[in-house]
């Protein structure tokens, strides 16, 4: 009886592993887990000054070009990504030589397969303070979660200067610290003079 019992355990033993590395996943699985609807990738990310509606200051904006590729399992929310949270840092180098970190975040209800553009602003007041002579900052990262899980990075979420391991640590570290002095300076769209702005563009944002 044991004989015949063994090999039963063994399957059964067999099939619960499979099982936990299915249910389980792995890190590249945070992107896309298995029949939870569409993944996503950072197409691009680009800068440019605008003017604020009615004639006000210049701004500089971030635009974070998002795409949503359905998901292959065929569910029912294949085309969906929910509860999209974009998280935009920045580093900027100050006329002085050193630098400055700023951070905002903004959460999408529901993003529909094919694109999406996330955009941050950056108010006059530090464009004119630093005399910056560039759009674009020195330094940018933008990191993604969907449904609270984090979408795994790849080469096209982080500018150039942050392509080493270690300068991406020490870039996080620096904006960490930062938070409690910049929280606030860099804003989502939703809190910035251009709200009702690109509305074509624009998905509902999660406030809370």
């Amino acid at each position: 009886m044991q004989a015949r019992l063994a090999p039963r355990r063994f399957v059964a033993a067999l099939w619960a592993v499979a099982w936990l590395v299915v249910a389980g996943g792995t890190d590249a699985q945070a992107q896309a887990p298995a029949g939870e609807g569409a993944t996503l990738d950072v197409r691009a990310v680009k800068f440019a000054t605008v003017r604020a509606p009615g004639g006000g200051a210049t701004w500089t904006e971030a635009v974070v070009e998002l795409g949503i590729t359905p998901s292959t399992d065929g569910g029912a929310y294949a085309r969906w990504a929910d509860n999209v949270r974009v998280t935009l840092s920045l580093g900027v180098r100050k006329r002085s030589g050193d630098y400055e970190f700023f951070r905002a975040s903004a959460e999408a209800v529901a993003l529909e397969a094919g694109r999406a553009s996330i955009r941050f602003y950056l108010p006059p007041e530090i464009a004119r303070r630093e005399q910056l002579g560039s759009v674009e900052p020195y330094a940018w990262l933008v990191e993604l979660t969907v449904k609270g899980k984090a979408v795994t990075p790849v080469p096209g979420h982080a500018s150039t200067v942050l392509a080493s391991p270690e300068a991406l640590r020490s870039f996080k570290d620096r904006v960490a610290r930062s938070s409690t002095l910049n929280d606030g300076v860099l804003v989502p769209q939703a809190e910035s003079p251009f709200a009702a702005a690109y509305a074509d563009e624009t998905p509902s944002w999660v406030r809370r």
